[in-house]
Parts: C-alpha cells; structure tokens; sequence
C-alpha cells in the first residue's frame, strides 16, 4: 500500500508542498542580496562548471572541450558521489586532469516517491516510483542556473524552481512530507561560498536566458518558453499572476533594467532555447542562425522548419527594431532537425583581452555542414575575434558545447 499522500490527491500535494516556498516571491531587495548580471562576452572562464547526470562517470561529451579552453582555464565537474572513484580513475593521466576539481553530490535511492515532470511546460503527475536513485543530475550545466555577481563582485547563481522533475517523497500518515527539486545538488556549490537564490514560481533554463548591456542598461532577453513554464506552475500553485505579473517578477528576480521576450506563443520543437538561436556580441551585435540547404520532403520535417522561420523572422525583427546590427550563423536544414547547433561559447581571453568564439561542431554532421562550418569561422574572424571549433557528440542528446558548460 502507497504511504502518504494518496494518489487522487497528488496535485494537491504538490501545491501544499510548494506552498511554503512562496514566501520567497518578493520584490528583488528582499532577497536577502542583490544580483548584476555579466554578459558572456565579458566573462574570462576562469572558472568553469560542469556536471553529469548520477547515471555517468566520465566526461562523455566534454574532451575536446576541456582541451580546447584556455590554458588558465580550471574546471568544477559534478559527479554523483558514488561514481567519483571512478570518474577519479578516468581522467587519471588526462593532459586535463591537474585542471579538474571533482565536486560530489549525494544520491538516494527513494524508497517510494511521487514524481512530477515538466511536459509541454507544466508539471505532471507521472505516478508513484520506488527505488529510483534522487538526484538524477544533468549533463546540461548552462540549464541549471545563470552565473552572475552578488553584490560584493563574488560568484552567485540564480537558479529555477525546478528544471524537469520534482518529487515528493511518500511518508508515513501524519508525517510532513517534503518536496525536492531536481536542481538541489547545486547547494554544494556553498563550499565555495557561493550565494544561490530561488523564486517560486519562476522555471527557466540557463541556455534559453541571455544578457546584455545597451546603452547603459542592463538587458535580459527571454524565450517565451520560459514565461508559459512559469505562468503553469503558478496556475497549478494557485498563484494569481498574469504575464505582466511574471515579466515583472523576472526582472526583479534578475535584477536588469529591460526583460525582452522572445518568441510569440512557443519555441520551435528543433529550436528550443535562446542559445541555440542567438548569441549577443559585444557593441549591441548579435549573431543569428539562419538555415540553408535543401529542404526534406517529410510533412513533419517542413512543418518544424516552418516553426523555425517563423520564429526566427520574428527574432530577427525584435532584435533589429532594438538597434542590433544582426549577422548570420549559417545552419544546413538537416541539421537544424537533428540538433548540430552552432550554440557557441564568447568570452574575453584574460591574457590576450580578445574577444574568443568557440563554435560547437559534431562528428555526426554531414560534408555540407563541414562547408558552413568554415564559412561561419571565416565570417567571424571577418570581425576580429578570435575563433575556434570545438567537437562534440553532444547533439545526440540535443545539445552543443555552450550547453555543456557554465561559468562562475
């Protein structure tokens, strides 16, 4: 027999559980410490975070990555504590290795839990589960939080309620049950003295926020998706917020002077976070992907495409109407629906102060995506940054390099 909190009750659960978690919805000096956000291209990647998932124990899609970064580059990799005498024994001898701290999260086997996951943007009972190991990590370290500075210049993150699970752990009757988010192996960045802040109801991931700073003010740009996260778990908590409610909540929560969304009512299925579609240069630039190539013959695979162009015309013209000078990241149509993103790395070199890009390439792409690829490198060293590639396996789970990895 189930303990706890009966199964026709469990989006009651839910709420009640998150219910205590509401007081931390508050204008932004009431945070307890306030935030300034660091575009990308500002920042040295001296520090480097990276994580994986409790399932693994090696560094399944970051080698070239680790050898790629600078030379002053160190690096922080999550690794559930279970595996790290293994992960320990892997990069042994790695011309890398001097460069890694390991950091351990705990893992749990639950002995009877409710899961909730996040499916089209809200969180769904998907029943009860028993003996499955908690927290289940990410290999996605830029979606588990956004990197910026407490109001002392030191590391902070800003991290969502959730990423893609919950859970509320079944306990004997009369017992307070608890809930757990996915994104707590975090809180062992505290050993490092870094601050982390929460705000329920607010859902993101890190890959689909990206910052500026323009004419003075500091700029937040969104993708809709996350604002259609937030405002279902609002509803489901029993929150009265509407869209400007969140808008404004957001940017207090990010501390910036314009919250710009992008996106009309959803993101593309193939283009689902801003890093995927975007990247902000330095000199109010962006660089934008645009597809070329033959298109498929599959109904499915033009309707995505089409999703695509209608979001991306809609970018580009929300982008051009702020002032932005927009340069292309030419992206082949196949790859587009098989997730080879461009999804570059921009950050400054702290020896040399140039501006660096690194720009993802997979070893699964086609010849032609080899030809965009140097055409891409040539376009960007056209503007005087210094460009590299970085290889990657990292598109069979939908992912790039930027994805991969965040800073501190």
């Amino acid at each position: 027999m189930l303990r706890g909190v009966n199964a026709s009750r469990a989006p009651v659960g839910l709420a009640l559980a998150l219910a205590g978690l509401l007081c931390i919805v508050c204008p932004a000096p009431a945070f307890g410490f306030t935030v300034r956000q660091v575009p990308d291209y500002e920042r040295t990647l001296e520090k480097v975070v990276l994580t994986l998932p409790a399932r693994e124990s090696e560094l399944v899609y970051h080698e070239n990555l680790l050898e790629r970064f600078p030379g002053y580059s160190r690096f922080l990799v999550f690794v559930a504590e279970n595996n790290m005498q293994e992960f320990k024994e892997k990069i042994a001898g790695k011309p890398y290795a001097d460069k890694v701290r390991p950091m351990s999260y705990p893992v749990r086997y639950l002995e009877e839990a409710r899961y909730f996951y996040r499916v089209d943007d809200s969180p769904v009972d998907i029943g009860v589960h028993r003996n499955k190991p908690w927290p289940q990590g990410t290999v996605w370290a830029r979606d588990a939080f956004i990197a910026c500075r407490d109001d002392s210049g030191n590391p902070a993150i800003l991290v969502p309620t959730y990423q893609r699970h919950v859970v509320l752990p079944l306990v004997e009757p009369g017992e307070q049950a608890r809930i757990e988010f996915d994104n707590d192996f975090l809180l062992e960045l505290r050993q490092l003295d870094v601050r982390m802040k929460k705000s329920v109801p607010l859902v993101f991931a890190g890959g689909n926020v990206l910052f500026d700073k323009v004419d003075g003010e500091s700029v937040a740009f969104v993708g809709v998706d996350a604002l259609r996260a937030s405002l279902a778990l609002s509803r489901k908590l029993g929150v009265e917020l509407d869209e400007q409610g969140l808008r404004d909540l957001f940017r207090e929560f990010f501390n910036v002077d314009r919250f710009v969304v992008l996106g009309v009512d959803r993101q593309p299925e193939t283009l689902f976070h801003l890093d995927q579609s975007m990247v902000v240069l330095p000199g109010k630039r962006v660089a934008v992907v645009r597809t070329v190539g033959e298109l498929p013959e599959d109904d499915t695979h033009l309707a995505q495409l089409e999703e695509v162009g209608v979001f991306l015309s809609h970018l580009r013209a929300r982008l051009g109407h702020m002032g932005y000078r927009i340069a292309d990241l030419l992206v082949s149509t196949d790859a587009m629906l098989n997730g080879r993103h461009p999804n570059p790395v921009v950050f400054t070199n702290k020896e040399s102060g140039r501006l660096n890009v690194l720009l993802s390439a997979y070893r699964d792409g086609t010849q032609f995506d080899v030809s965009l690829l140097l055409r891409n490198l040539r376009r960007i060293r056209a503007q005087g940054y210094d460009v590299d590639v970085i290889w990657t396996d990292a598109s069979r789970d939908n992912g790039g390099v930027h994805c991969l990895c965040n800073g501190l």
